[in-house]
């Protein structure tokens, strides 16, 4: 039996085919290996996000939500990024924190609301 890690990566299988016909424990190790390796392969061939479409998700998400209560969490859940992840790519990217840069919007925004009550 031609075991499944002789096959090239990125090959199509059909497991249920193999599976019926792996008989020995080095042929479940194998099976395995390849069944994790199509996986991951799967996994960082898909990424979702660039760099800087995080960050403009980051910033559309504190544009959209400044008046509530905002913590790091909530934003790393809506761009679906480890809190520390985006902390550290936004003060990279943009050479202000998360809560600098919430803290200028929210300041902006008062200014503009005072601008308006004055004329």
């Amino acid at each position: 039996m031609k075991s499944i890690s002789d096959k090239k990566l990125g090959e199509k299988i059909n497991y249920s085919k193999v599976i019926d016909k792996i008989d020995t424990l080095k042929g479940v190790a194998a099976f395995n290996e390849r069944f994790y390796k199509e996986i991951i392969k799967e996994f960082h061939g898909k990424k979702p996000k660039s760099e800087k479409q995080l960050i403009e998700g980051v910033k559309k998400y504190i544009l959209e939500h400044y008046r509530e209560e905002i913590t790091l969490l909530k934003i790393s859940e809506a761009v679906y990024v480890n809190p520390s992840y985006i902390c550290d790519l936004f003060k990279n990217e943009t050479g202000e924190n998360i809560i600098e840069y919430l803290t200028r919007i929210r300041i902006e925004k008062a200014k503009e609301l005072i601008q308006d009550v004055k004329i």
